[in-house]
């Protein structure tokens, strides 16, 4: 099986990479000739390209393939949710227009599956929305308030439209915030958060969200892409609900640390995505296991980047000065 992966050097797309390779599929990717290529478990048939490439580029890129995974965005780095910069217009022709041109060269080529990485904010979680709090089911409307949200939203349909009223065994993804250590070590999410917990130190952000692992969602993609019926849907990804006191609280427990503990997050929880359309197939996400794992990690790897806490007895407080 040989599947072309657009987005392999991004956060996700490595845990996809990885996940493909310890399944033995060959894996073929897209990415820009400056992008960071190593850290892959595997080995990759790189085309060098992005989502503005021309027509001729991406057809021979899905040219063969069994199957098609996008997860590539062009963005501004480091952001998704603002993504777009100061540069709307571009940030619309690269990621829907581009996603279209992508698809339809895979349609055109006889790609068979087609798997479009999407997110939890083509929902949206606008405030003041009458049904905050509520669930979110595969086929709730998307009502996106940002422009990274609607870029996705957008794609979303023609997902639809291509699998529904084309027939082509096309469906979207749509993870909420995804973590995990991935490579290199300094992208890894929360890292500066443990480190600082571990060391004692005031972490004065106070954040709340759904959460998902990078693994959970490749894991994901893996089942897509054998399962029946998935023409046109949507498949909602969440697992836990997770506070910045929550990982702090983990991060206390595994290693003995004491110091300021950050706020607890005030106001109603976003809306919570049900995942019934992946639970009905069987799958299982990590939970809390998972999660815990994930900060022990973080807490090892940071230990042997030689960033030891001081011990506690050399926190003493200064005496004062003798006058001059």
């Amino acid at each position: 099986m040989l599947v072309g992966l657009t987005g392999a050097t991004g956060y996700v797309g490595r845990f996809i990479a990885q996940e493909l390779h310890q399944r033995g599929v060959a894996v073929r990717a897209l990415a820009r000739a400056e992008s960071d290529r190593t850290g892959f478990a595997g080995p990759i048939e790189w085309h060098d390209g992005s989502l503005g490439s021309d027509d001729e580029l991406l057809a021979r890129f899905v040219a063969g393939t069994d199957a098609v995974v996008h997860c590539a965005l062009e963005h501004v780095p480091g952001r998704y949710r603002g993504g777009e910069g100061t540069d709307l217009s571009r940030f619309i022709e690269m990621n829907v227009g581009g996603s279209l041109r992508l698809m339809q060269a895979a349609r055109s080529s006889g790609v068979g599956r087609f798997i479009f990485l999407s997110s939890r904010a083509a929902y949206g979680d606008a405030a003041g929305d009458a049904d905050l709090g509520s669930l979110l089911h595969d086929d709730s409307a998307a009502r996106p308030h940002t422009h990274y949200g609607a870029c996705k939203a957008a794609v979303d349909a023609f997902v639809s439209s291509w699998g529904r009223g084309g027939g082509w065994d096309i469906c979207a993804l749509r993870p909420t915030g995804v973590y995990g250590v991935v490579h290199p070590p300094a992208r890894t999410k929360w890292l500066s958060l443990v480190d600082a917990i571990r060391r004692g130190q005031p972490w004065p952000e106070c954040r709340r969200a759904s959460e998902v692992h990078g693994r959970d969602v490749a894991r994901a993609v893996w089942m897509l892409l054998g399962a029946p019926d998935i023409a046109g849907r949507t498949f909602n990804c969440s697992d836990v609900l997770v506070s910045t006191a929550d990982i702090a609280r983990i991060v206390q427990r595994l290693t003995g640390a004491r110091g300021p503990f950050p706020p607890e997050p005030s106001g109603p929880w976003s809306r919570v995505m049900a995942c019934e359309g992946l639970q009905a197939r069987g799958f299982v996400f990590g939970g809390m296991p998972l999660l815990e794992a994930t900060v022990a990690q973080i807490i090892s790897m940071l230990e042997q980047q030689g960033r030891r806490p001081q011990p506690r007895r050399a926190r003493m407080a200064r005496l004062p000065r003798k006058s001059r």
